[in-house]
Parts: C-alpha cells; sequence; structure tokens
C-alpha cells in the first residue's frame, strides 16, 4: 500500500507534534527520545517529483532566454 506519511523506525506514523510542538521549532530533546523519522517510498517519490516540477519549467526558461539572448547579441 502507497503512503506518503512518514514513520518511526518500528513501523508506527511518527509523531511529528512531539518533536515540533506547538510553536513548530524543532525540541532536541523530544527528537533524541522519538527519534529520526523514515520516509516511505512514495514519499521520497513524492518529494522528488514536486521538486521536479518546479525546477523544470524555471531551468527551461533560462535555457530559453539564453538562447533568445544569444540569438539577439549575434
Amino acid at each position: 500500500m502507497l503512503s506518503t506519511s512518514i514513520f518511526s523506525a518500528n513501523g508506527s506514523i511518527y509523531d511529528q507534534q512531539a518533536v515540533f510542538g506547538t510553536n513548530f521549532q524543532l525540541n532536541e530533546t523530544a527528537l533524541a527520545e522519538v527519534g529520526l523519522p523514515a520516509l516511505t517510498g512514495s514519499n521520497a517519490w513524492a518529494n522528488l517529483t514536486s521538486n521536479l516540477a518546479v525546477c523544470s519549467p524555471c531551468y527551461l526558461n533560462l535555457l530559453i532566454l539564453n538562447d533568445l539572448l544569444y540569438r539577439l547579441v549575434d
């Protein structure tokens, strides 16, 4: 089954609220108690594709702009 959740090392859902609290700042003591999260394959895939979706158009626009500027100079 695919999931975009992050999990603890034992397979339970990772308790983000315990680690970050209500002010969304890292509580290092709680992190030491809870441990680091483990990403699922589908979560890693979702992160990769969302980053590509944002970065690819920007990169392509830079290539097109570079080509247009090069042609205008010549």
